[in-house]
């Protein structure tokens, strides 16, 4: 393990137990997935009665697949057709969200397996780290910034 993990996972165990000495003075959590009720349940500790799921809806009439938009998309960032794998993330780019992570994974992930590809869709101060695995990069062509 380097130090910078060690760092990194004892910050997450400190914020973890921060939040759970904090989060039991609430009434009521909204989770919105099973298994964000279920962390909220199991690693923090909050009774069951007082965890609501409510999951995040999508219209599948409005919102259908198009795979013509995704070939065009795919195309204008250059992942083509045949990629491995093609990996995606939105929102902010913050620490907090795991990027430390993801970015770790992918770099390496990327120097045994050529034919993978990330989409970031974002802004935050990880951004700057992913635009540098842009143009001077060996993975140019395989992690596409989005902001």
């Amino acid at each position: 393990m380097t130090p910078a993990f060690n760092r990194s996972l004892a910050e997450s165990i400190y914020k973890v137990l921060s939040e759970i000495r904090f989060f039991r003075s609430y009434a009521h959590h909204v989770a919105i997935s099973d298994s964000t009720g279920e962390m909220l349940r199991d690693v923090y500790q909050i009774p069951s009665g007082r965890v609501h799921v409510i999951l995040n809806g999508v219209d599948e009439d409005k919102f259908a697949p198009d795979t013509r938009v995704g070939d065009a998309f795919r195309a204008e960032i250059g992942v083509p057709g045949g990629a491995a794998l093609v990996m995606g993330v939105a929102g902010r780019l913050v620490k907090d969200k795991g990027h430390p992570l993801l970015f770790e994974a992918f770099s390496k992930l990327v120097s045994r397996h050529p034919n993978v590809y990330l989409v970031v869709a974002g802004s935050g101060p990880w951004a700057q780290r992913y635009a540098d695995l842009g143009p001077t990069s060996s993975r140019s062509a395989r992690c596409h910034l989005r902001s």
